[in-house]
């Protein structure tokens, strides 16, 4: 009887830690201090307007202590405004190939942000798999009610390069 006290109890006790580690996500939906939902005027000494595309605003994030994620060098940040409020955070590594040194595709880096977002939020709800003619992308994906946090890796060839991706942004239900 003890023993079944005690598994029961280990049992519950997983899934509110994964419970737990999604609403982390809906709860504090921030990147190195920017956070989703807050005033882009909170922020603007570190961005720079980028472009405005379909009532979004972008900008870039010029500071370079946002270009790394758990450890993992990065080499582009963007901040996406909606209403003057940030919708989504982008931090991407582009690697392209040259003449002299073709690409490999190596996911180390995508296994060191995953393990990182899996600490945070627990272990990824969905895949992000997508084959098309221009890249092959292979990731994972949370979701709260309100907020989603991707990472993903897009290979383009070996003689073009490839795009290391963590985005964080609002999560609208489309059907």
């Amino acid at each position: 009887m003890k023993n079944i006290l005690l598994l029961l109890l280990f049992l519950m006790s997983i899934f509110t830690m994964h419970s737990q580690n999604i609403q982390q996500l809906e709860a504090k939906p921030s990147f190195k201090g920017i956070t989703i939902g807050m005033p882009i005027s909170e922020i603007s000494n570190k961005l720079s307007f980028e472009k405005s595309s379909n009532g979004y605003s972008i900008y870039k994030v010029a500071d370079a202590y946002y270009y790394s994620i758990f450890n993992v060098t990065m080499n582009y940040v963007r901040v996406v405004g909606l209403n003057g409020k940030v919708h989504a955070i982008e931090v991407i590594k582009m690697v392209k190939a040259t003449n002299e040194h073709a690409t490999v595709f190596d996911a180390s880096e995508l296994d060191v942000i995953q393990a990182g977002l899996t600490r945070l939020y627990g272990d990824p709800q969905y895949k992000l798999t997508e084959n098309n003619s221009q890249y092959n992308r292979i990731g994972v994906q949370w979701i709260s009610n309100s907020k989603e946090a991707n990472c993903f890796i897009d290979f383009y060839g070996t003689f073009v390069g490839y795009k290391l991706q963590f985005s964080l942004c609002e999560h609208n239900e489309d059907f």
